[in-house]
């Protein structure tokens, strides 16, 4: 930890990131007993990550957790994150759920972009699937009757949107950033239970 002058064993780095995981949750209060928590997993290093400590961590408490991954249909690259996360929840024994653009909204995320190419206009992948992605992982906690939404989210992450929403001078999204988040009236709240671990230390707590 070169910002911290110290240098550390696996062992150390695993109970300092896991330190961290417990401080966020504890002094921000994300999680109550017998809640259930429902974390959204991509498959990906940060979310597999947070899945397993939140496993950890609600065994001890007598939460509830599932698992959600959102299936966007990316041609090439979804599939891996999918088997990943369906294995590492088996693994746990946690309950996973799949969802897919496709049967939420009729198409994937691909031909999405295709037809706003088509009739020119300039909509990213990355704009349309954050709008939706969104929404359907809201969706899928609340058929699950989940309390709380957990994402990934990290240090780096968090930075990264406060500089971005500081230099667009957009104040509601600046308003959103923070532990936990709850929307209007309808949504799941949010939580964010990595978000003071940057993202080099949770590579490293994966291997």
């Amino acid at each position: 930890m070169r910002y911290a002058g110290i240098f550390l064993c696996d062992r150390c780095l695993v109970r300092t990131v896991e330190g961290r995981f417990r401080r966020t949750i504890a002094m921000n209060g994300l999680i109550s007993p017998g809640e259930r928590v429902a974390v959204a997993v991509s498959g990906g290093k940060d979310s597999v990550s947070c899945m397993h400590m939140l496993a950890d961590y609600c065994s001890r408490r007598r939460c509830e957790l599932v698992a959600i991954t959102v299936d966007e249909g990316i041609r090439g690259y979804r599939e891996h994150g999918i088997k990943s996360a369906a294995r590492n929840s088996r693994l746990l024994g946690i309950e996973h759920y799949s969802v897919s653009f496709r049967d939420a909204f009729g198409a994937t995320l691909d031909e999405m972009v295709q037809k706003a190419g088509e009739r020119g206009l300039e909509s990213g992948p990355c704009t349309i699937c954050g709008v939706m992605r969104r929404s359907l992982l809201n969706r899928a906690a609340k058929e699950v009757g989940a309390h709380k939404l957990a994402t990934a989210h990290n240090l780096d992450d968090e930075v990264q949107a406060i500089m971005l929403n500081y230099i667009r001078s957009d104040l509601s999204r600046l308003h959103r950033l923070g532990p936990k988040y709850s929307p209007r009236e309808g949504f799941v709240p949010r939580i964010k239970p990595l978000r003071e671990v940057p993202a080099k230390e949770i590579a490293l707590y994966s291997l």
